[in-house]
């Protein structure tokens, strides 16, 4: 959560205007550890690729990846007691590999600043009751680190135990100690949403450098393109990760240009907010010209009559058949009357009603 700097006896003037009885009258609450859930979820691809280049290569992405983490936790629900009430897994993925193998993917995100020792056996615990419950070997972990820099001792588990020695050692990024230059470089939209998660980290109890940087990243995302339907979770992330009081955060909104290009909408009175649906207004207007109201209405309209002119050409569909076979009939029955069939032998042959067959039999 992102805490107001305000001192008592002090106070000092910030370049966006607000002072720090404005900055700490709104304060909003970051649920960290579900943001980043949800980061993992919808940008799985794009961060193995980033993070992890070589199993990315070796993946076959025609195979939808398959999250398992809740069926772990129903695994372990009444078999193993947990010390503490975490969840054991945090995101466990499931990938096909070319060579037609699976492959699981165990993603932690550890937020918190006082890292507790008992971390690296918490996940070496997590990564054998994976392979005792799926039976396999072939785990990947990669644990990443948005808060303080952990030491080794936080992040690899080494234990010689009277000469039996077991040692794990899981991929590692942390966010704070990232090339701000190589982030940005990248032009990689997860680059980017991990650029703001090093910024979140370095204002952290400063919301003043929070606002002018994360200024600087939605002017990064907008140079860089990456401001549009495809890459709207990113966005919602940014807002989200690089959490500001309300008030602060509505007043970025305006200073944002791409967010003010919608002018219609806000002669209308609509109060910009940070939520996806703010987010999801403004890159609406700026790919189609409509609001995301207006351009809803249009989509379900086109749906509408797209529906109307399916079922019409199926209704001409099925007329084309009809006559097609009327046609057929109409041959078949004149080429038997010549043979002198009988209209009741006719109707008896094609299989087809009587009145039908006689029907056809006086049509020229």
């Amino acid at each position: 959560m992102a805490k107001s700097s305000s001192k008592p006896k002090t106070k000092r003037t910030i370049k966006t205007g607000f002072d720090e009885a404005f900055i700490a009258e709104t304060p909003n609450v970051l649920d960290e550890d579900g943001v980043l859930k949800l980061f993992f979820t919808q940008n799985t691809r794009n961060i193995i690729a980033f993070l992890m280049p070589d199993l990315h290569a070796a993946t076959d992405w025609s195979i939808k990846p398959e999250f398992c983490e809740q069926e772990l936790i129903n695994f372990l629900r009444g078999r193993l007691r947990q010390v503490d009430k975490r969840k054991v897994v945090d995101k466990l993925l499931k990938l096909r590999l070319l060579t037609g193998k699976d492959h699981f993917v165990f993603f932690h995100n550890e937020f918190q600043n006082a890292l507790p020792d008992a971390l690296p056996f918490r996940w070496f615990k997590s990564r054998m009751l994976i392979a005792l419950k799926y039976n396999v070997e072939n785990i990947t972990t990669l644990i990443t680190f948005t808060g303080e820099a952990p030491l080794k001792k936080h992040s690899d588990y080494d234990v010689n135990c009277f000469g039996t020695r077991t040692t794990f050692k899981p991929n590692t990024f942390v966010v704070i100690k990232q090339n701000e230059k190589r982030l940005i470089a990248a032009n990689n939209p997860t680059a980017l949403a991990f650029l703001a998660a090093k910024y979140a980290a370095q204002s952290k109890g400063d919301d003043a450098k929070r606002y002018k940087l994360k200024k600087k990243v939605f002017s990064l995302m907008e140079k860089q393109g990456f401001l549009t339907f495809e890459y709207q979770n990113i966005i919602n992330f940014v807002f989200d990760f690089m959490l500001l009081p309300q008030k602060m955060e509505e007043q970025l909104e305006v200073e944002i240009p791409y967010f003010q290009k919608n002018k219609k909408y806000q002669n209308m009175g609509i109060v910009w907010t940070r939520n996806a649906l703010m987010v999801m207004d403004a890159i609406c207007f700026n790919e189609t010209g409509m609001g995301f109201k207006d351009y809803a209405i249009s989509k379900n309209a086109e749906i509408a009559a797209a529906k109307i002119d399916a079922e019409v050409a199926k209704e001409a569909a099925k007329e084309a058949v009809k006559e097609a076979a009327k046609a057929t009939n109409l041959k078949a029955i004149h080429g038997m009357r010549k043979l002198d069939f009988s209209i009741e032998k006719i109707a008896d042959v094609l299989e087809l009603e009587l009145d039908y067959v006689e029907e056809l039999a006086n049509t020229h």
